[in-house]
């Protein structure tokens, strides 16, 4: 069990002769902007819970009691409906893109693809200067000068930049270039990262885990919050299950779920999910429907020569095809909002 608290208490305070009285121990600890009780042994009675229960609310400096600690709060919170804004993009109001390659590989590739992606009107680039990689063989990004290109790039065009980061030493860095930061699946629980993103002001988009299940993700976005950011965009990228045809199995039961749950937008990446350019258009389309908050793809000026995932990227006739059959889609969100 763990007791929320508003601020630091005293020796003599209220929740403490509670505790006492009904014969807890428990330690009072401080994770970022969060003060909390956990109660480390103890029992109390199906009868005796209410009175307790009452009896501790009772007292102003207790938020909210957790009897089990393994619940997100910050991000679960009904009464608070959370948008994200990145540059004109409300996330949590309309439908949005980000696109761009997985890679960066050179200014004049990636100019190229950000003139094309603006005169679609996409105002979100994204593109990978560190790439996690299973092999230690592959490309693994151009690092800061990758992140130099992609600024540069991107204030061309008046466009906002997304990229990941992956190592605690390097957010600092890596958000004085970037407009938002993204947590890749592999670092979902790399628990100092998340941290460590949670003491910066940037907006966090923040992946799920190949494995994990909605509540660990869930958790993960939390241990952002509780250090003071509460930007958080949440994205499904696909499962390992036992499926071979495809990269990954994509999760669109994700969507009702995580807004049922949270409150935090959530958007979809079908490029990793598929692992196949050809699959990524219907997906775009059920993800919209299902009520997402937006999509982030890779794109490629010759999908065939990127240096990383070049199966997945889409090209960017592809794109225009994309965003073309997206916008005829009206989403579950647009539905409900007629239902009279």
């Amino acid at each position: 069990m763990v007791l929320l608290l508003r601020k630091y208490p005293n020796e003599n305070d209220c929740c403490y002769s509670i505790l006492n009285r009904f014969g807890f121990e428990y330690k009072t600890l401080v994770i970022g902007n969060q003060v909390y009780v956990n109660v480390i042994q103890g029992k109390i009675t199906v009868g005796d819970r209410c009175a307790f229960e009452e009896a501790l609310l009772k007292d102003t400096n207790v938020k909210r009691i957790l009897w089990d600690e393994k619940t997100p709060v910050l991000l679960t919170d009904e009464q608070r409906e959370k948008t994200v804004t990145v540059g004109r993009a409300v996330f949590g109001e309309g439908f949005h893109f980000i696109a761009g390659p997985c890679a960066v590989e050179s200014y004049d590739a990636l100019d190229e693809i950000a003139y094309q992606l603006r005169e679609m009107g996409v105002g979100i680039l994204r593109g990978g200067a560190y790439k996690p990689s299973t092999s230690p063989y592959s490309f693994h990004g151009l690092k800061e000068k990758g992140l130099d290109i992609l600024r540069r790039v991107a204030d061309k065009y008046s466009m906002s930049v997304v990229t990941e980061v992956m190592d605690t030493r390097d957010v600092t860095m890596v958000a004085s270039y970037a407009d938002v930061l993204q947590i890749g699946s592999r670092s979902m629980q790399n628990y100092p990262l998340l941290s460590e993103v949670g003491k910066c002001v940037k907006p966090v988009i923040l992946k799920r885990g190949l494995w994990a299940n909605y509540n660990e993700w869930l958790l993960a976005a939390e241990y952002i919050a509780v250090h003071g950011n509460e930007k958080i965009i949440l994205c499904e990228r696909g499962i390992r299950t036992y499926e071979q045809e495809t990269r990954n199995t994509l999760d669109l039961q994700a969507i009702p779920v995580i807004k049922e749950k949270s409150n935090v937008p959530i958007i979809i990446d079908p490029s990793h999910a598929a692992g196949d350019s050809r699959y990524i258009l219907p997906m775009c389309r059920a993800a919209k429907a299902a009520g997402a908050d937006g999509l982030m793809v890779e794109v490629h000026i010759k999908p065939e020569e990127s240096w990383k995932d070049s199966k997945q990227a889409l090209s960017l006739s592809e794109m225009r095809e994309i965003l073309k059959a997206c916008s005829d889609i009206r989403s579950v969100k647009e539905h409900t909002c007629h239902v009279s």
